[in-house]
């Protein structure tokens, strides 16, 4: 934030807003084609540049739900642990 927008008692500009709905809706389970198509990118490799690192995590708690759960199977998660890495 800004000094100008502080002392105008701006929380978030309109990029940060922004961001953090990119974020949100990410972070709850939304598809990255529909995301870009929201956010207007005409390309959804430049929302997918963007927000990587949210997919990278989405994606590593699905590994971790789906080891727990292979777990409680007796099976082995060796094989799904090589797949994470």
């Amino acid at each position: 934030m800004n000094a100008r927008g502080d002392q105008m008692g701006c929380v978030r500009t309109i990029y940060q807003t922004r961001h953090s709905f990119a974020t949100m809706i990410l972070e709850n389970g939304e598809d990255i084609l529909w995301l870009s198509n929201m956010l207007g990118h005409t390309d959804s490799s430049m929302t997918l540049s963007k927000y990587a690192h949210y997919v990278k995590k989405k994606e590593k708690k699905r590994a971790t739900f789906l080891n727990q759960e292979l777990a409680s199977l007796n099976i082995d998660t060796e094989k799904s642990q090589e797949l994470v890495a």
